[in-house]
């Protein structure tokens, strides 16, 4: 029978609030202090050289009952959680049990609420204080803890902070903080903007607040009552309410300084907590010297009735703001003057943290001490020691209150203590004293704990309670209202990490075979279990992960068969320790670690090589033609990661992409890749490489449907419907046409396929084209990358490889079938760019998105530049009209052709006149009159072109480029006529008349005239044209 475990019993046994335990589960559960370590005297630290140690009944007897009639003040040190408020409890109640109490009289002040009201409400209620001095000295103790209970507490306390400071500054007394800080503490302690921010819920005046009165509350106060540097970091949010407020100049100053300084912000905090006695004090109305004579008091009326005066304190800290004058009186010895003589001899054990005995204990008390104990190294030091204090708390929570009520009755000895008897099946989950005792640990084993235990980050006995023991309980107690037990790991968790399988291949069996108790199957193997699913015979016995049959039937949970082991165990043979979390180089261990974790919930922090391994894995295993998948848009995996993502990865990742979510069965996909990777050195030689596989198989096996519909179809955000090769072919023939590239000579479906296919081609800003047509190149240039890929992928897109899919190839097998079918259609629709609805964002760089944007582009531009060219043609013309009849007569032009040349290379030459026509070569040319028909005809042409894909080829041909080189040479060689004319008439009419000269001008009138009837003749030509 599986023994009933009483939720409100483990709370009674295990605080976790302010509640002291009650004198019968503290005795019940008390684990012996082993190995206690102390010194006499001003010992600073455990390192010293006369360190004593002792078990804890040795100490009691030899350092507390041997001398006890000497003064006394003991300081208990540890770290928070370490038992330094246990250990005290157990001093005081073996005190009380062995002393006689007619001389003694014995005070305990336990942690509670760690508040100053609770400290002074148990030295009111302890019935020390009677007789004579109670009626004045319990009224001062009773105001202070009524004022402790104002309402306006909070209010209070800050303004007695801004009194001391101001109190401070006027005295001189402001050491370790500048002057000019100083002098502005109070102007902004008393600010009212500054007031509200720092009395807000979770402010430091509340944290001094609650540790001097936590008022309803429950818990243990563990908040430093100081004020902290960071308390001000965010000062500099309410500057702006202080100005708006009228806040006076100095408060901004300093709130400005604040903000902008760490080191005024430590030295304003440090000013600050040395008045924390002072203000506390105020605020109780109780000085150090009311202590001081309360206490003086009651020496004096024990002395007079004979007895002494022991007190246990289990936290100092508990006296908040007057914890200095409260030990002044424990430091007081009662001889060496004839004042003290009158008092009674003061045994004190007092509790402190290491930080405060290190940072807040005055050295002048550090002197006056007798003995200082160490704890953090007194219990819990072997894993003995942390399952016994398990069992007997175990034992307590099990055990009727009565049957423990009765033992401590009896004296409470250690031996007689009653114990819990298991019973089948779960008589394996015990421990056994060193006297050969057993005490129950169910539902835990020896494994469990220490599985747990070894992974908290502070081991102490307070952590191992309440974070292990505790927990585990409540969870165990959901079992038995039918939830499964242990629950799955993200539920199981508290403070304490579990390890993964130790063969992480077995996973995969355990949730094969153990259904829908896989989760607790799991957890059950991998802390209270070796780690593995090895199935085994021990002893006779089969075992599974190391636990024998009845551990599953006590939890409820399957044996399943697991994987057979060869190997024997036989008696004598220790259980195989928990799997250790792996070392820093162990690579495989820490992503098995973080794919756990992942699974749980947790976000994946390290990828490590994940997504690089699975999309390589992807692309060779799915036969992507066979699936109707173009090898080119797969490859896109390889290129872009973004693409890729594991969900709740914690780097950037496409939306739109492909995600592999969270699921055990994706875990064990990725952990075989890990393995792979890391235990195979990306091989599949390894131990478990043959369960890997095929758990990646498997996985891949119900992925492939999703990742094939996605690549057939890239999710857009829009809702566009999606036809990537169309839109490459769109893309790719307005980008040639746009630069310039030769069009084919037959413009059918088969020439534009080779056009497209059978070169690249580079984008080109052109000259002599219209600035329409221009701007939109311009554009195109500064996409050039763009349309490069774009033509890339359209390649590669048809390319049938040859070699595996991710591999890079400069081979290419073009399927024709295909983009003969879209060109044929593209064809018929004139090229309508209209095809692609999918908006595309510019900031987007993947490739998906190279053709709708260019696309965009076209959609936004071409008409304009199409419209503009033909502008430009028709200017061109225009200008060859004032020079040719229209339509041109061939004739026509062979003559002015015959006549050009005649008067440059004949007439000129001969009258020895320069000139210079860069386009000369054009007159050369045997056929230059019947290249330019030819070309100004073309013109023609073009602009009767109807049509986009006409249109288009035929200003990608740029037609213009053919003529203006002529329509130039016309234009210049009219230039030289009208210059040669002018000239030779300038000189006619300015010579003189003379014998000589007229000789000399009839020559020149000769040669003249000659020449102006060969302009005439070229001039008539051009007029003739004219009409």
């Amino acid at each position: 029978m599986k023994p009933v475990i009483d939720k409100g019993r483990v709370s009674e046994v295990i605080r976790t609030d302010a509640t002291v335990v009650n004198k019968t589960d503290f005795l019940a559960t008390h684990t012996p202090f082993r190995k206690i370590h102390y010194g006499y005297g001003a010992v600073r630290e455990i390192e010293d050289q006369n360190i004593r140690q002792a078990d804890e009944e040795t100490f009691f007897t030899e350092e507390i009952l041997a001398r006890r009639d000497s003064h006394q003040f003991i300081m208990v040190r540890g770290n928070t959680g370490s038992g330094k408020s246990h250990f005290i409890r157990w001093l005081k109640e073996r005190y009380e049990s062995t002393v006689d109490s007619a001389t003694e009289e014995v005070m305990f002040i336990g942690r509670s609420q760690n508040t100053l009201q609770s400290a002074l409400e148990q030295i009111i209620n302890s019935g020390a204080l009677k007789g004579s001095i109670a009626t004045k000295d319990l009224g001062v103790l009773v105001e202070a803890k009524q004022h402790l209970s104002d309402r306006d507490l909070n209010k209070n306390i800050i303004i007695q902070f801004a009194a001391a400071a101001d109190r401070a500054f006027e005295a001189g007394i402001y050491k370790g903080i500048d002057k000019r800080y100083a002098r502005n503490v109070y102007a902004f302690l008393v600010d009212e903007t500054v007031r509200n921010y720092l009395v807000a819920e979770g402010s430091v005046i509340e944290r001094i607040a609650v540790r001097l009165n936590a008022g309803d509350s429950t818990l243990v106060q563990e908040e430093s009552p100081r004020f902290l540097p960071e308390d001000f970091s965010d000062i500099g949010s309410i500057l702006g309410g202080m100005d708006r407020n009228g806040a006076a100049r100095g408060a901004i100053r300093l709130a400005e300084n604040l903000a902008e300084e760490k080191e005024v912000r430590e030295q304003v905090a440090s000013f600050l907590n040395s008045h924390l006695e002072t203000v506390v004090q105020e605020c109780t109305r109780l000085q150090g010297g009311d202590l001081r004579r309360i206490f003086e008091n009651l020496r004096t009326e024990l002395k007079k009735a004979g007895k002494n005066l022991t007190l246990f304190i289990e936290d100092i800290t508990s006296f908040v703001g007057i914890d200095r004058a409260f030990m002044e009186v424990l430091v007081t010895e009662h001889r060496g003057t004839e004042h003290n003589e009158k008092f009674c001899r003061i045994l004190s054990v007092v509790g402190v943290t290491n930080d405060y005995f290190r940072t807040d204990l005055p050295d002048n008390l550090k002197e006056r001490m007798t003995m200082v104990v160490y704890l953090d190294k007194a219990t819990l030091t072997s894993e003995n020691e942390v399952v016994e204090m398990v069992a007997r708390y175990m034992n307590a929570i099990y055990l009727p209150q009565d049957v423990l009520s009765s033992w401590v009755e009896q004296g409470a000895r250690g031996e007689d203590l009653p114990l819990f008897t298991l019973e089948s099946p779960c008589l394996w989950a015990s421990f056994k004293l060193e006297d050969g005792r057993e005490l129950p640990i169910y539902p835990f084993n020896q494994r469990a704990l220490m599985g747990m235990y070894n992974t908290l980050d502070t081991k102490t006995p307070r952590r191992l309670l309440q974070d292990i023991v505790a927990h585990t309980l409540k969870l165990y107690h959901a079992h038995r209202l039918g939830r499964s037990f242990p629950p799955a790991e993200k539920e199981m968790r508290e403070g304490f990490s579990i390890p993964v399988l130790k063969e992480h291949t077995h996973e995969s069996i355990i949730y094969r075979d153990a259904g829908v108790k896989a989760d607790s199957l799991s957890i059950l193997l991998r802390l209270w279990g070796d780690g593995t699913a090895f199935s085994r015979i021990a002893n006779g016995e089969r075992q599974l992960g190391g636990l024998t049959e009845d551990v599953f039937a006590s939890f409820g949970l399957p044996f399943i068969k697991g994987i057979e082991e060869s190997e024997i165990i036989t008696t004598g043979s220790p259980p195989p320790p928990p799997p250790p979390p792996p070392p820093p180089g162990d690579k495989f261990g820490q992503m098995q670690r973080e794919l756990a974790n992942w699974t749980n919930g947790e976000p994946l922090m390290n990828l490590g090589k994940l997504r690089e391994d699975l999309r390589e894995i992807i692309l060779s295993f799915i036969d992507w033609e066979m699936e109707g998948v173009s090898g080119a848009v797969a490859s896109i995996l390889v290129t872009d990661l973004s693409w890729f993502s594991i969900e709740d990865q914690r780097i950037s990742y496409r939306e739109e992409g492909y995600r592999v979510y969270r699921s055990k069965e994706s875990q064990w996909a990725l952990l075989a890749l890990c393995g792979w990777r890391y235990k195979g050195d990306r091989s599949w030689n390894y131990n478990g490489a043959s369960a890997d596989l095929a758990n990646l198989h498997l996985w891949l096996t119900k992925q492939k449907a999703d990742i094939v519909s996605l690549l057939k179809s890239i999710p857009v955000q829009d809702g566009g419907s999606w036809d990537f090769p169309r839109w490459l072919l769109l893309a790719d023939f307005y980008a040639r046409a746009m630069c310039g590239q030769t069009v084919p000579s037959v413009m059918d479906t088969v020439g534009i396929y080779k056009w497209m296919f059978d070169s690249e081609f580079a984008v080109t800003v052109q000259e002599n084209r219209s600035k329409e047509w221009r701007a939109l190149q311009v554009v195109l240039s500064r996409r050039h990358q763009s349309v490069s890929d774009n033509h890339s992928m359209l390649t590669k897109y048809f390319n049938r490889k040859q070699v595996a899919i991710h591999q890079d190839t400069e081979v290419y097998f073009i399927d024709a079938a295909e983009p003969l079918r879209l060109i044929e259609e593209l064809v018929a629709s004139e090229w309508d760019l209209s095809c692609c609805n999918v908006k595309a964002d510019e900031n987007d760089g993947a490739i998906w998105f190279n053709a709708p944007k260019l696309m965009g582009v076209f959609r936004n531009g071409i008409s304009a530049a199409l419209d503009g060219e033909k502008q430009f043609v028709q200017d061109i013309l225009a200008d060859l009209k004032s020079y040719l009849k229209d339509p041109v007569d061939e004739n026509e032009v062979l003559d002015l052709w015959g006549a050009m040349k005649t008067f440059l290379f004949d007439t000129l030459v001969k009258a020895n006149e320069e000139y210079f026509v860069e386009e000369l070569g054009l007159l050369q040319s045997k056929d230059a009159g019947k290249l330019f028909i030819f070309n100004v005809r073309g013109l023609g042409e073009y602009l009767k072109a109807k049509g986009i894909q006409k249109r288009l080829l035929y200003s990608a041909e740029h037609p213009g480029k053919h003529v203006i080189p002529y329509s130039t040479l016309l234009k210049k060689i009219e230039s030289v006529v009208s210059q040669k004319t002018n000239k030779f008439t300038n000189k006619i009419a300015n010579l003189s008349e003379g014998d000589g000269i007229v000789s000399l001008r009839k020559i020149a009138e000769a040669e003249t005239d000659e020449i102006l009837k060969l302009l005439e003749t070229y001039t008539g030509e051009v007029g003739s044209s004219d009409a």
